[in-house]
């Protein structure tokens, strides 16, 4: 039900159908609404399942640049501590 109320109403925005008060039926607020249609609704399905897996890749190619950059941290803190 969520999903079709916020697909109606991203889709077509100005439709009277989707009212305020189905959406408070499904705990929907209207700056939730908003906000998603402002970030999401020009995109389709497919789009948003691709952008979910890229923002995932992105996540964890952060979390290897951080790991890298500690060792890197490491290694030039004991280079200095050798000589």
């Amino acid at each position: 039900m969520l999903r079709t109320l916020l697909r109606n109403a991203v889709s077509d925005p100005f439709r009277k159908a989707v009212s305020p008060f189905k959406f408070a039926e499904a705990l929907i607020t209207t700056g939730m609404l908003y906000y998603w249609q402002v970030g999401y609704g020009g995109i389709r399905i497919d789009q948003a399942h691709l952008l979910r897996e890229l923002e995932q890749e992105k996540s964890r190619l952060k979390r290897l640049v951080a790991d890298l950059s500690l060792d890197n941290a490491i290694l030039k803190e004991a280079a200095r501590g050798n000589s």
